[in-house]
């Protein structure tokens, strides 16, 4: 009997010893509760998920995370923290693959931290690292902050189109890592070109979208000329047409680019977009260009008194101070709205000196 008790117990402790921190599930609430956070940088998402402990007044630095360690601290508590790259990036001006990644730290006092990104990422905590799973290691410099931060928090500082800084907070003090996608343009056009052979290459929007940053971007502008063109035949409408224009520009086609936009103003365009257009030109200082955009408008919708105003503050800008009150006064007896009768009331005054 004794010996079939024995070799229960003797099981039961192999079974024990099976069941690893990495593979055992915890039930009910934890101390330190899961979190996790998703940032779209471009078209790259980064997921972090971490647990988040807290400080309850404890001394986190140099005690909670110890300087000196057998392990890397664990970033977070309980399982990995975890990071998710969609696309390749640069860490800390390092290439790392798009992956998901355990977050692994090595404090240093007074020093620059050691950040790890392990390709282990189901691990409990840092007990099973190994130094041989790293995919990168990089050196960045802590910060002291001036606000308390009682639970560990993960988030994004500093986005731009292309980058952005994962900071993790925590009682005094934030660890930053930079990262940036790498070939972000690339990256957005070669999307464009896989989406807009299907179902989004119908609409106008994002034809006139993908041209307009292969245009921002001065890339491929031969391709961006195509798409144009294809948004022109969807949607002939100012919108298209302008984009054409300016692709033919920065292209140095300049003649033909010109009477593009010499068809759209005097064949497209509405009674708004010529006015944003007047005023494109005013805040260029362009301003005999504007008047007669302004003037077009006028011819073409003599009953609105927008137009007018907008003509009176083209010849206001241009300093032509006898045409601008006369179109104000002209706005005035057109009953205007109540913004554009208050707006000529007082570009009269100025005007006059009252």
């Amino acid at each position: 009997m004794k010996n079939v008790q024995l070799s229960i117990t003797l099981l039961f402790c192999l079974i024990l010893a099976q069941i690893t921190p990495s593979k055992a599930q915890l039930i009910g609430p934890r101390v330190s509760q899961k979190s996790s956070v998703t940032q779209r940088i471009g078209i790259t998402d980064i997921t972090i998920e971490y647990a988040r402990p807290a400080v309850k007044g404890r001394q986190v630095l140099g005690k909670l995370i110890p300087y000196k360690s057998r392990f890397p601290w664990r970033a977070g508590a309980n399982e990995n923290t975890t990071v998710q790259f969609a696309h390749d990036v640069f860490i800390e001006g390092q290439l790392l693959q798009a992956g998901k990644y355990g977050l692994h730290m090595l404090p240093a006092k007074g020093q620059d931290w050691t950040v790890i990104f392990s390709k282990k990422n189901e691990a409990w905590g840092s007990l099973g690292y190994n130094a041989k799973d790293d995919a990168l290691r990089v050196k960045v410099k802590p910060e002291n902050r001036s606000t308390h931060q009682e639970f560990l928090l993960y988030h994004f500082i500093n986005l731009s189109e292309t980058s952005a800084t994962i900071a993790l907070d925590w009682d005094k003090f934030r660890i930053p890592i930079k990262f940036s996608i790498a070939n972000p343009q690339e990256l957005v056009i070669n999307d464009f070109r896989s989406k807009l052979t299907g179902a989004y290459g119908f609409s106008w929007q994002n034809l006139t979208t993908a041209g307009s940053y292969y245009l921002k971007h001065n890339k491929y502008l031969k391709e961006a000329l195509l798409i144009a063109d294809r948004a022109i035949r969807t949607y002939p409408k100012w919108d298209t047409y302008s984009l054409k224009s300016a692709i033919l520009r920065k292209m140095g086609r300049i003649k033909e680019a010109n009477t593009l936009d010499k068809y759209k103003i005097n064949t497209i365009a509405n009674e708004n977009e010529l006015n944003q257009w007047g005023y494109y030109l005013l805040n260029q200082k362009k301003f005999e260009e504007a008047i007669q955009i302004f003037e077009l408008n006028v011819k073409k919708h003599p009953k609105a008194p927008n137009v007018y105003d907008s003509l009176a503050e083209g010849y206001m800008m241009k300093g032509d101070k006898k045409k601008a009150i006369r179109y104000y006064k002209k706005v005035l007896n057109m009953n205007p709205s109540k913004f554009l009768k208050n707006h000529a009331s007082q570009q009269l005054k100025k005007l006059e000196g009252k």
